[in-house]
């Protein structure tokens, strides 16, 4: 797609003569100053629908070509009217954003225009899937657009995103790397969801639409699966956690073995994105780290909201012990963050799954879709370690008088840490309580899962 024109962009995206153009004839309407020479055929956006993978979507895709893809009065018409139409009949819409910003010909009539666009993205915010491509400029209000959008995706090469330019602020040394390439939005910001060259952009959008229902009744986008149902991984009975990425995991537990992470730059202690489990798409919240960090947390937040929207079923997979703990975390709003998570996993009607891998202590824990604030199943490997805390500082912390006299050697030590875990920690403990529904073997975990949402399949038909 490098430098091609909007409608190369359609043939490289869509597929094969399915796109149909809407308004291909629409110019601006003002003649004023330097527009009176100008040809503005499409108001340098080409808008219409076709086919990806066979579903239809509708598509803006704003033409550099023509006055740079500057946003004038009837070139946000032609979006809204196109945003309109895909809302009506609940298809997916992405929105191709090269644009010089405001039109300054059309004068004060842009503030309407700016204004269209702002409002219509927002009514369609959880109707329908809304995905941005940034390949050029998204600079100002254009800017905007990124951050309501529900994915977006940046050209590594080309894509520029800021509010501001550097020439108005505190700091003159600022350079415009520093605030506005993919990498940046992808790895500080988190605004960008998906980075890469134009190849890479065209078969992501793909996949990620395969997995995305076309509206918010669209309940399951349930697909035809052709994978095993009952496929075992026995490398998953030795994972180790010290050296191999969750991410294995789910790739071994999916159909297909595909688990299309988003936002993989940031926030890295969790990872979240879309497995399918007999051809069902599923949201996943998981343990990257053991540590949870303020940055995963607020992914996991935009990422829960869109799972909710679209009554997206959600696997969270837990291996967490901790919270950040810094200066910064505090002051940015932790605390806040983290409390949006518990109530957002704590209301959301989708069925819940968690499955419990490795550690597991305290509040951590809790929060990641625990039986205690509402999971619907909870599954967990055999070594599994749920506790308050490690089980031998709870130990030396409850103890703490009697070892500071040397009143309690090793031997005894090691007595009551083994007494502690039994009664308190660990698989067989939270089980007992009913806070375990099912212990599996690791390398079964992918039939497991399936039988847990396929039960949970009508969650929510309850009207009592």
């Amino acid at each position: 797609m490098n430098n091609l024109v909007a409608r190369n962009k359609v043939d490289a995206l869509f597929d094969a003569n399915s796109f149909v153009e809407i308004g291909a004839l629409v110019k601006s309407r003002s003649t004023a100053f330097s527009l009176s020479c100008e040809d503005t055929l499409t108001d340098g956006v080409v808008c219409g629908y076709g086919t990806i993978g066979e579903r239809l979507v509708y598509a803006c895709i704003e033409d550099e070509s023509v006055m740079g893809g500057a946003i004038g009065i009837m070139h946000a018409k032609k979006i809204v009217k196109t945003y309109e139409a895909a809302k009506k009949v609940g298809a997916p819409i992405l929105m191709f954003i090269s644009t010089t910003g405001a039109r300054l010909e059309e004068g004060i009539e842009n503030l309407e225009a700016y204004g269209q666009l702002y409002k219509i993205m927002s009514v369609a915010k959880g109707v329908i899937p809304q995905i941005v491509v940034v390949d050029g400029n998204a600079q100002g209000g254009a800017s905007l657009l990124c951050g309501i959008a529900d994915f977006v995706f940046m050209n590594d090469k080309k894509a520029k995103v800021f509010l501001s330019s550097v020439n108005t602020m505190d700091d003159k040394d600022l350079t415009p790397d520093k605030i506005q390439t993919a990498k940046v939005h992808a790895t500080n910001s988190g605004l960008a969801n998906f980075v890469g060259d134009e190849a890479y952009i065209a078969a992501n959008i793909a996949n990620l639409l395969s997995f995305l229902p076309s509206n918010f009744l669209d309940k399951g986008n349930w697909q035809e699966c052709l994978d095993d149902l009952n496929r075992v991984d026995t490398d998953l009975n030795n994972f180790d956690f010290d050296n191999t990425e969750i991410k294995q995991i789910l790739n071994s537990v999916a159909d297909d073995n595909n688990y299309l992470e988003v936002s993989t730059d940031y926030g890295v202690c969790i990872s979240t994105g879309f497995i399918r489990l007999n051809g069902t798409t599923i949201g996943v919240i998981a343990n990257a780290e053991p540590g949870i960090c303020l940055n995963g947390i607020k992914k996991a937040n935009k990422f829960m909201d869109f799972l909710n929207d679209f009554s997206i079923p959600v696997l969270t997979v837990v291996n967490a012990t901790n919270f950040e703990s810094s200066e910064s975390a505090e002051k940015q709003g932790v605390i806040g963050e983290f409390s949006k998570f518990i109530m957002k996993i704590v209301n959301t009607k989708v069925p819940k799954v968690n499955l419990l891998l490795n550690k597991a202590y305290g509040s951590a824990y809790v929060l990641m879709n625990s039986a205690h604030i509402g999971a619907d199943i909870v599954l967990a490997w055999p070594n599994a370690d749920i506790s308050l805390m490690p089980t031998e500082s709870a130990i030396k912390i409850m103890y703490a008088t009697e070892l500071a006299a040397g009143k309690i050697d090793q031997d005894t030590l090691n007595e009551k840490v083994a007494s502690y875990a039994e009664q308190n920690a660990g698989v067989n403990a939270m089980a007992a309580l009913g806070y375990i529904d099912e212990v599996v073997e690791p390398a079964s975990t992918r039939k497991r899962l399936i039988s847990a949402f396929e039960m949970l399949w009508s969650k929510g038909y309850d009207k009592k």
